[in-house]
């Protein structure tokens, strides 16, 4: 019966075998990636702000924007702070759906703090392929100079991150800032050996005018 009935009607087995999915929530950030397990994945710039449904499997990364499937990638495994970018994510008409955020806004804010905050946001803008990319890192070096210690702290990071590496990243100038200690100001010039020491003879009889 098998063979007159139903191996005509059989269709064959999918190539991939069924495997259970891990289901999450995740936002499309600025830079229009969705942060997964220390990766990022991008999805339609349209998306930036958005909360959208992200399934996980063993080997790949799927984005659904309710039912729609928006964004699929392979998974990124044993590595942390890579970027999966598609570049039909990237239209080309797409920086204006990023508000106003853009490098020279970053480098203008940068120079509100002093040059060495300057330099490294510099430094971090020139770390990734598209420069979008970079903008979370940017973000979070803004963030160090509203808590306490303010601009002043996060210059004197910055500047201590330039003299480990050229390229400093957010992280290191975070670990940096956290902790930061005042730099004890300058000591008052010497004035020598001598100083205003007038000598024994200043005090004796014949050494008064």
């Amino acid at each position: 019966m098998f063979a007159r009935d139903e191996r005509p009607l059989a269709r064959p087995l999918p190539p991939a075998r069924f495997e259970l999915a891990d289901l999450r929530k995740a936002k499309a950030q600025v830079n229009y990636h969705v942060q997964v397990d220390k990766n990022f994945y991008s999805v339609p710039s349209r998306l930036i702000g958005q909360t959208l449904d992200v399934r996980l499997t063993s080997h790949t990364v799927e984005v659904f924007d309710g039912v729609e499937r928006v964004a699929s990638h392979a998974r990124l495994k044993g590595v942390r702070g890579r970027y999966s970018t598609v570049a039909e994510h990237m239209p080309a008409g797409h920086r204006h759906q990023l508000t106003d955020w853009t490098p020279a806004r970053f480098e203008q804010w940068a120079a509100t703090v002093g040059p060495a905050c300057v330099e490294a946001v510099q430094a971090i803008l020139a770390s990734r392929r598209i420069v979008e990319q970079s903008f979370r890192s940017c973000l979070g070096v803004m963030s160090l100079a509203r808590r306490p210690g303010g601009s002043a702290r996060l210059e004197q990071s910055c500047r201590r991150a330039l003299q480990t590496t050229p390229s400093p990243s957010y992280t290191l100038i975070k670990k940096i800032w956290s902790d930061w200690k005042p730099q004890d100001p300058a000591p008052p010039p010497s004035l020598g050996e001598k100083g205003f020491v007038r000598g024994a003879g200043y005090y004796t009889d014949g050494g008064r005018p």
